[in-house]
């Protein structure tokens, strides 16, 4: 009896996670946020705020400016530059703003910081070389290497999500265009091709898609082509400045700057353009946002890292049976029925009190339980 009333409980629990699932689809959206840039408090720092423009707190309070937040892929670290030891240099935080270290130190300005998707390498700009070009680095500052080498200038580089590329915007002879390159710096490509100002490349999340910022129409909008430079298409029309566009997790909005209040603020849109929503408004200038945060697909509280149900709400970490799988996206959730399944190897033991030592003691609990002659390991 003990036994069944744990299934029934169990079968509940699983119908219940289902309709839980369904009527937090918001609610996972609310798991991500955008950091931005402010001077809102007399200097510029940098500052994060949920997703719908809620919540937002200062990380950084420094004398000097901070400029050019970037997220860590896992959205447990942001790297940015500061002003506050003489000239411009990366430096590294936790996301809540805690443990600042400083990763270059240069007497040239090092800018425009990015993480690699595995999380393991930073890309930046710099001078040190004489013009800006692209450089990448370990996590810990070590093993800075020039990885674009040319007479333009390169900056604000970006990767794609499978790290295979690179985006970056490059200036020369009074033209600024977004190219592309191999992770090693390699094959470099023109995608943008307007003799006008082409800036701030931002890939989306599946990689098919580059966000970025034109002047080709006169005054400086949000535009999206594809990754290989195809397909130019213009999503914000305003007589103000539209920069600095930044794809939320799951590529489905835009976030961005614009010059169309007052003073510069931070909007967010649907990557077809409609849906514009001021996110900030504050008298302050606020500007170049960047989404990310704790990577939270399923909005359950849980990070993707470490979330045995990554895509659908598990806010428990229920596993029935212990074969590291969350419960809401298990097939096998409940206890063997057949001989068949005893071979799968997920089915090893159970919240209740059966432990299957060996394909036997599976097998012999299907066989009794069909019988409803309930087995209990002895053990127990």
């Amino acid at each position: 009896m003990i036994r069944r009333l744990n299934l029934l409980l169990m079968i509940i629990g699983v119908s219940v996670g289902t309709i839980i699932a369904t009527t937090v689809t918001a609610q996972a959206q609310s798991g991500s946020k955008i950091a931005f840039v402010s001077n809102r408090d007399g200097n510029p720092d940098i500052y994060v705020m949920d997703a719908d423009g809620s919540n937002s707190t200062r990380l950084t309070d420094d004398p000097a400016s901070e400029s050019a937040p970037r997220f860590s892929p896992d959205g447990t670290m942001i790297v940015f530059d500061s002003l506050r030891d003489g000239n411009r240099e990366i430096y590294l935080m936790n996301s809540d703003g805690s443990g600042q270290t400083r990763l270059t130190n240069d007497p040239a300005n090092d800018f425009d910081a990015a993480f690699s998707p595995d999380g393991t390498t930073i890309v930046f700009a710099s001078f040190r070389d004489g013009n800006s070009q692209i450089y990448q680095m370990d996590l810990d500052g070590t093993n800075q290497t020039r990885i674009s080498n040319n007479s333009d200038f390169d900056f604000d580089p970006t990767f794609s999500p499978d790290g295979s590329k690179i985006a970056f915007t490059s200036f020369a002879n009074g033209a600024q265009d977004i190219y592309v390159m191999d992770a090693d710096g390699s094959n470099r490509i023109g995608l943008t091709s307007n003799s006008l100002v082409n800036a701030y490349a931002d890939f989306s999340p599946d990689g098919t898609r580059i966000a970025f910022a034109s002047g080709r129409d006169g005054n400086t909008e949000i535009y999206v082509m594809d990754a290989d430079g195809s397909n130019q298409t213009r999503l914000t029309f305003d007589p103000a400045s539209d920069v600095e566009p930044s794809f939320s997790p799951d590529g489905m909005r835009i976030a961005f700057r614009t010059h169309r209040e007052i003073n510069r603020e931070i909007y967010v849109m649907n990557t077809d353009g409609t849906g514009l929503t001021n996110l900030t408004n504050n008298p302050a200038t606020d500007v170049d946002p960047t989404w990310g945060g704790p990577a939270d697909s399923d909005g359950d509280g849980i990070n993707d890292s470490v979330d045995n149900c990554p895509l659908v709400f598990n806010p428990g970490q229920e596993d029935f049976d212990n074969d590291g799988i969350g419960d809401s996206c298990d097939s096998q959730t409940g206890p063997p029925t057949t001989k068949d399944q005893c071979k799968d190897g997920g089915w090893l033991r159970f919240d209740v009190p059966v432990t299957f030592r060996n394909q036997g003691d599976c097998i012999k609990f299907v066989t009794q339980t069909a019988e409803l002659d309930l087995y209990f390991d002895p053990a127990e």
